[in-house]
């Protein structure tokens, strides 16, 4: 059996939360360019999925901003200033690149407004987390 440390525990969290924001943003992705629109209270298992993943990313940040809110320092908020200020843009070119193809804007936008939201609350703590500190090379060689 494998034993993982603490400081490898939350990497490992890390890495899990951003599997889940890719899987949430590939059925956001799927769900706006979907040539049939699915009628409004419809369930679906797309659908399901879709909210599962988001109640699971939403957890994920909220776990990582607590174990991390106190590491945060300005190197953290440095990258995730230059992220924030490149990730925007980087989604509006996008979006023009694929107009053609994005069928239901009512179901892209407000899915990429909370989801980018969520990066940038999320990527200081997370940048925190995966970065080792002076204290935790301290308890890893205990």
């Amino acid at each position: 059996m494998i034993k993982v440390r603490g400081l490898q525990r939350w990497r490992l969290v890390v890495l899990f939360g951003l599997g889940l924001f890719c899987m949430s943003l590939t059925l956001l992705l799927v769900a706006s360019t979907s040539p049939r629109r699915i009628e409004a209270w419809q369930l679906t298992w797309l659908g399901g999925l879709d909210v599962l993943t988001a109640f699971a990313v939403a957890i994920i940040g909220i776990l990582i901003y607590a174990k991390a809110r106190n590491r945060v320092g300005n190197s953290e908020r440095q990258i995730s200033y230059r992220l924030a200020t490149a990730l925007p843009v980087t989604m509006l070119l996008a979006m023009w690149v694929f107009a053609n193809r994005i069928m239901w804007w009512d179901v892209l936008l407000p899915g990429l407004a909370w989801r980018t939201y969520v990066v940038l609350q999320t990527l200081p703590a997370a940048i925190a987390v995966w970065k080792p500190q002076d204290s935790d090379a301290k308890n890893e060689r205990q």
